[in-house]
């Protein structure tokens, strides 16, 4: 009886025991899958190739260790996977030849005008959107007319000039706007190589200039030849109403002539 409690006490106290080392193990694991992990980044964000050979040499022990303690298998491939793509660009011992860095203060006036161009058409749909959405239509009320018409005079009066001077300058610079525009002003924006593509040195606009830039000449067409196409069609339906006031009595057909004469005034 004495052994057999002996024997109970000494196997839970192995067992707590041969627990508690797993946690301790599973923890040191988690800790070098981290350090492994940080290790690559590391040499993915490094141009200077002693550091990148180092770090390497500091992630292959740590996979090592890792694939020793038999973790989890997923994170090894992805460890394993990463480290063969970056071991094959380890130096050689000579310095690897990274193209110059770009002069920035050039760069930095072609991406002004890059997102200035940007910037002119995203205001100038803010602006004018809610009357003229697309190439074909006005969108509007009959009481929202003079609105209309105050806008057409303000982009005409004030923001047309402006934005054809700076069009104007823009082709002068970079060209018609195409595809050979786009891969001009890209060329001339070259990324800094000793920077991380998440460097605010290597951020880019997302929308093309070429775009931007036709985007702005069609909207300036729409303001000024949308309003013409409207009047014609009010002239129509006037017109029309007009003639069909014959078929009313006096008093309607009074204000038939009416509603047709402020409808002329309007289009006019």
């Amino acid at each position: 009886m004495r052994f057999h409690s002996k024997f109970t006490f000494w196997f839970l106290l192995f067992c707590i025991a041969l627990c508690c080392t797993t946690g301790v193990f599973a923890d040191d694991t988690k800790t070098m899958i981290r350090d492994a992990k940080a290790a690559l980044r590391t040499v993915e964000n490094s141009t200077d190739p002693q550091i990148r050979d180092a770090k390497l040499n500091e992630a292959r022990v740590l996979i090592d260790k890792i694939k020793a303690a038999g973790s989890n298998e997923a994170e090894l491939r992805t460890l394993e996977s990463k480290y063969r793509y970056l071991d094959g660009g380890r130096s050689t011992g000579k310095t690897a030849a990274l193209p110059p860095a770009p002069d920035t203060a050039n760069v930095k006036g072609v991406l002004d005008d890059w997102n200035a161009i940007i910037k002119l058409d995203k205001d100038l749909k803010d602006k004018t959107n809610r009357f003229f959405p697309n190439a074909e239509n006005i969108s509007y009320g009959k009481e929202q007319t003079d609105a209309v018409l105050s806008l057409v005079e303000d982009v005409t009066r004030n923001d047309k000039p402006r934005i054809l001077s700076f069009l104007n300058e823009f082709s002068r610079k970079y060209g018609e706007p195409n595809d050979e525009m786009n891969k001009k002003i890209i060329a001339l924006t070259p990324k800094n190589p000793k920077k991380g593509m998440y460097d605010e040195e290597n951020q880019r606009p997302s929308e093309l200039p070429s775009l931007a830039y036709k985007n702005l000449v069609d909207r300036l067409a729409w303001i000024q030849e949308n309003p013409k196409k409207e009047a014609a069609l009010i002239m129509k339906n006037a017109v029309m109403a007009a003639a069909n006031a014959d078929f009313f009595m006096d008093t309607r057909r009074d204000e038939q002539f009416a509603a047709a004469e402020a409808e002329l005034n309007r289009a006019k």
